[in-house]
């Protein structure tokens, strides 16, 4: 990979727009591709943990957002589904467990 995963993320939240989200799938599978071709492009999982780690990086220095059900919520103690979108200073404060109830 030339890029690291962190300027990947950037670059194609970048390109995709500022109230565009991002599948992290979406992610993994562009980075196998750059990776090893078709090949290694099955293999798309294995660069999820590498996008996941990208990602809060990037939200806990105030970069990035990530969504849940559409909302910002804190990066900590991340669990299940998310996407991931460019901080944006007109957006929304993220949500924490404890606001959830």
């Amino acid at each position: 990979m030339a890029q690291s995963v962190e300027d990947s993320l950037i670059a194609l939240l970048t390109q995709k727009g500022a109230s565009s989200s991002l599948n992290p799938n979406d992610l993994a599978k562009a980075l196998s591709q750059e990776a090893g071709g078709e090949e290694e492009a099955k293999r798309w999982r294995r660069y999820l943990p590498k996008v996941r780690q990208a990602a809060l990086n990037l939200a806990r220095i105030g970069q990035v957002e990530i969504l849940r059900k559409g909302k910002p919520v804190e990066p900590f103690g991340l669990k299940g589904i998310y996407r991931i979108r460019i901080k944006s200073q007109d957006q929304a404060t993220p949500i924490s467990d404890q606001d959830k109830d």
